[in-house]
């Protein structure tokens, strides 16, 4: 079965930061009962800690649970994808991940498998690495334009609500053209897409929601809470967007 690709984007939390772990129940709603869940933790260099948190998190609520190392090959990443019902991938370096993706040819493993059914979901790295642009600090202190996978348009910045340098530095780069209108995920949030389109916001204790971050005409950037974007006219009041241009 081919179609649009399925994410659950968490800007923050989830297991692996053992903040927020009931995110990470959400993405089971679309894989029936008992899926084959997989985990990558190429972010954070296969990190042991977090492998082990994967395990826990959703012992008893799979048909089989496994985890794939960085050093696996194309071939042996297909035959791992062909088994999974859904993909969890961890955060941290968004950079060093898909240097790694690129460099051990899962890229197009992981862009065919998604238009195949495969369910997504991911936390930090793991949910903007599937955009065609997203926010990055690697390689020094400095925020910038890294290239995606490209499964989903546009650009992506995890942990908008709490670090606030993240956020001006992302409206900046889509009002100045840098990078093309995208989405700000925030702590305790996952955001459920289906190909381009937003189809739910699922909050777990979240103070602030996320938001959709487009270009105005007068060179500054305009913000739309989720919650009132890409929903059928009917469905919701015109957009009280926050206006800015930092």
């Amino acid at each position: 079965m081919t179609g649009l690709p399925v994410l659950y984007a968490i800007g923050g939390g989830g297991f692996t930061h053992d903040q927020f772990t009931d995110l990470n129940l959400v993405p089971l709603q679309a894989c029936g009962s008992r899926p084959n869940i997989g985990f990558l933790g190429t972010a954070s260099r296969d990190c042991d800690a977090r492998i082990s948190r994967f395990y826990k998190c959703y012992k008893g609520r799979a048909d089989e649970l496994s985890h794939l190392p960085m050093t696996a090959t194309r071939d042996q990443a297909a035959e791992w994808v062909r088994k999974l019902d859904l993909l969890y991938v961890g955060g941290g370096n968004t950079a060093l991940m898909l240097e790694v993706w690129q460099r051990q040819g899962w890229s197009d493993v992981l862009r065919s498998a998604a238009s195949g059914g495969l369910v997504l979901s991911g936390v930090s790295a793991g949910a903007i690495c599937w955009f065609d642009w997203c926010l990055s600090n690697y390689g020094g202190p400095d925020f910038k334009p890294l290239r995606g996978l490209g499964l989903f348009a546009g650009s992506a910045c995890p942990h908008y609500c709490c670090e606030p340098d993240r956020r001006q530095a992302f409206r900046g780069m889509i009002a100045n053209g840098v990078m093309p209108p995208g989405y700000g995920f925030s702590e305790g949030c996952a955001v459920e897409m289906r190909g381009d389109t937003v189809c739910n916001e699922h909050l777990v204790d979240c103070t602030e929601r996320s938001s959709r971050v487009e270009r105005n005409s007068g060179g500054g950037w305009v913000e739309i809470p989720l919650a009132e974007f890409n929903q059928e006219p009917s469905q919701c009041k015109p957009p009280k967007p926050v206006r800015g241009n930092d």
